[in-house]
């Protein structure tokens, strides 16, 4: 009997063992692990659309009727030594747009790591290859070369381009053999980072003619972007079109715009970084960097014979120093410069009055009174916070063609870096040059006028031009004010503004001519409000454009726009108009009292197709997609037509409201929020992007989640279930065997 009460012990013991071995074959093995081998761009379009991790198992090359890549999820590609080339020889797309929500890992495990990117050339969107909009780009290692950006709309980020708050990580890889107007490498917009602590950039060339920003072929930052630097980084070799050197690009304007070294990732002896910067007001020193003199050798200057790399005794920071004549670093020199020009001349503490102007410094107020100024650059440019207050008759005009002429200030009537704000009872016309970009009166960071006089500013580029252009925002408190743009290839607009315009009082007119891709009289990059007190008449192919701070973008009008309760009021003296003006509407729109631009946007229109053939869009890319109840997944559609052009979304015939989805360039993507999706009935349904050239419609189907499907498992629940039962059973039978033993 002992032996038998052996042998079923020893039985009992082997089923426990079993399964608990078998127990471990039903741990779940998440999809997100699983490696996606893709050999075509249609499989790799697929798998990004479904995110995770994805390898390249062959080259794959876009053929005709092929688009770009748009990332709004955590996708891994990882090129094993193969090529993702868009394969275009004319201006057309970029390769990858990583847009919001998104995260792109580039990689290459192959032990060449001779994977590349390559083939892009962009249109509308910056960068011929990867285009960061409020996404994530990482690259681990693998290539970014042979993409362009360098035709006349579309100058910036042959390789790379980080914009609308983006971030961009090189830890590895290389970016090399790009070309663009500037920034052929990598371009770096304001409020975007970029943080480079392995890898090379370089080889890299700006090639874009007579374009004055023939700078930053590596990495070209603009004022309000954050750089870091760290690791190995290689950012050298890089060349502008005269084959001088221009690797990183500092576009200074304040004393902030300084390049941060990393603290995690310390410069180590193999990092190499060429530095320049813009410097509108002759040779000063810059802080480089605030912190790190140790790391003081892993700079270079691109402009050696000028400037050198300087430390300090007591400071730890890096300087970017001018070179005295005698080859030594200079000290700042007296007279003091007051960081701004006056018709040419640079205002100093021994020169701070003109023919018809004075300044003064504790005030920072410029006063002209009979100021007459023509010639090559700026009237009037300042890298701080300026006050101007017109007196009498005063007059600006740039004449300048090109870049290249314009010895300041861009192509501008006045440039202004910080804030401006005119004041005073005379008369100030502005004229800004006819390079291809330029502005009447171009601000960086906020304009207020409260005046009591007349101020005209006309702009006239052969590209794109605005009367009036400000960043952060426009307010108008009084003043006669007209502003206007003639026609150009691509924009026209009478009063421009990344931020919120406001007018609060006096009289505007703001006249936008024909542009080839847009023309607006008001334009704000948020809002538009304009009071009761305020007499406001914006004309141009659509009157005014508002896009709200949530993506939605509104139109008012579709030619002319007036908020006096007189739709005709008397404005001020109009500039000769340009040889062919904008049709006048048959019947203006009018409104009265407060107005915010927040009604609903007007019927489609195609206006601003007038002397050119109008192309009616279509889906590009989205037709037939699918959305799972439940799954918080989103999906997005493409129209052909320009972001420019885009209106508003429908969805089974109802407009959606902004919060519903996100509208973001390339042409138009559209992407249908998850929080919008989940209300939507199961079923086939269709949405309708609406721009100004037409509707371009696509069905979409809306599926029930299947409540059996689970995640794969190398085992199934059935089988779960009974090992789990012979577990307790086998549990209990030893138990039982145990106390019966004891007993005996």
């Amino acid at each position: 009997m002992k032996k038998l009460n052996k042998w079923i012990a020893g039985l009992l013991c082997m089923m426990l063992v079993m399964t608990m071995v078998a127990g471990l074959g039903v741990t779940e093995v998440k999809a997100d692990d699983a490696v996606i081998t893709v050999s075509s761009w249609t499989e790799l379009k697929n798998a990004i659309r479904n995110d995770g991790n994805i390898q390249l198992g062959n080259d794959i090359v876009a053929e005709t009727g092929d688009y770009s890549f748009n990332v709004n999820k955590n996708v891994t590609i990882d090129l094993n030594g193969y090529k993702i080339d868009r394969n275009l020889n004319e201006q057309q797309d970029n390769v990858f747009s990583v847009i919001a929500g998104g995260t792109l890992i580039i990689k290459d495990t192959s032990e060449g790591q001779n994977g590349k990117i390559t083939g892009g050339w962009a249109n509308e969107d910056y960068a011929g290859g990867i285009n960061v909009r409020e996404g994530t780009l990482i690259l681990e290692s693998g290539n970014i070369v042979g993409n362009r950006s360098n035709k006349t709309f579309t100058k910036r980020g042959g390789g790379v381009a980080v914009f609308y708050n983006g971030t961009f990580i090189m830890r590895g890889g290389k970016i090399s053999g790009n070309e663009a107007g500037y920034g052929a490498g990598v371009v770096v917009l304001d409020n975007c980072n970029f943080e480079m602590t392995g890898g090379e950039i370089t080889d890299n060339i700006c090639d874009f003619g007579e374009y004055q920003d023939q700078e930053g072929a590596g990495v070209f930052a603009y004022q309000g972007a954050d750089v870091t630097i760290g690791g190995s980084a290689n950012i050298y070799g890089n060349k502008n079109s005269k084959d001088e050197n221009s690797n990183l690009y500092i576009y200074r304007y304040k004393s902030s715009e300084k390049i941060n070294l990393s603290t995690t990732v310390p410069l180590t002896t193999g990092a190499k970084i060429g530095v320049g910067y813009y410097q509108p007001y002759g040779k000063n020193e810059i802080p480089l960097a605030d912190s790190g003199k140790q790391f003081k050798d892993a700079f270079f200057t691109d402009d050696d014979k000028n400037y050198e790399i300087t430390t300090k005794d007591g400071v730890d920071g890096i300087f970017y120093s001018p070179k005295n004549s005698s080859g030594g670093s200079s000290t700042p020199s007296t007279p003091t410069s007051y960081k701004l020009r006056v018709g040419g001349v640079e205002v100093t503490s021994a020169n701070t009055s003109g023919t018809g102007w004075s300044y003064d410094n504790q005030t920072n107020t410029l006063t002209l009174d009979g100021f007459n100024y023509e010639g090559n650059g700026s009237g009037i440019e300042t890298s701080k916070d300026l006050n101007i207050i017109i007196k009498n008759e005063n007059r600006i005009k740039n004449i300048s063609s090109s870049y290249s002429d314009s010895t300041n200030g861009w192509s501008c009537g006045i440039y202004a870096f910080g804030n401006l704000t005119i004041t005073g009872d005379g008369t100030l016309d502005v004229t800004g040059g006819t390079a291809d970009t330029s502005h009447g009166i171009s601000v960086l960071g906020k304009l207020e006028i409260d005046s009591q006089g007349t101020i005209i500013a006309k702009a006239q580029a052969t590209a794109g031009t605005s009367g009036i252009y400000a960043y952060d925002g426009i307010v108008i408190k009084n003043g006669n004010i007209t502003a206007y743009a003639a026609e150009a290839a691509y924009s026209s607009r009478g009063i421009e503004c990344d931020g919120d315009i406001t007018i609060s009082g006096g009289t505007v007119v703001a006249k936008a001519e024909k542009g080839e891709i847009s023309s607006y009289g008001l334009e704000s990059g948020k809002k538009i409000t304009i009071s009761p007190n305020a007499v406001v008449t914006a004309s141009g192919v659509t009157a005014a454009l508002n896009k709200k701070p949530e993506g939605y973008t509104g139109e008012i009008g579709t030619t002319f726009v007036s908020n006096n309760t007189n739709p005709n009021p008397t404005p001020t003296p109009e500039p000769t108009p340009a040889p062919e003006p904008t049709p006048t509407p048959s019947e203006p729109s009018t409104t009265q009292g407060e107005s915010t631009t927040t009604s609903t946007p007007a019927s489609t229109s195609t206006a601003s197709t007038q002397g050119s053939q109008q192309v009616i869009p279509t889906i590009i890319e989205g037709a037939g997609s699918s959305y799972t109840q439940g799954s918080g997944n989103t999906i997005y559609f493409r129209s052909s037509d320009s972001f420019a052009n885009f209106q508003k979304v429908m969805v089974d015939n109802a407009e959606l409201s902004a919060d519903c989805y996100t509208a973001t360039e390339g042409s138009i993507i559209i992407t249908l929020k998850p929080e919008y999706l989940s209300t939507l009935a199961a079923g086939t349904h269709s949405i309708s992007i609406v721009s100004a050239n037409g509707v371009a419609t696509a069905d979409f189907e809306v599926q029930t989640a299947d409540t059996t499907a689970v995640s794969p498992k190398t085992g199934d629940n059935d089988q779960a279930a009974l090992w789990i039962t012979l577990l307790l059973l086998s549990c209990g039978a030893l138990t039982a065997v145990g106390i019966r033993k004891k007993v005996r």
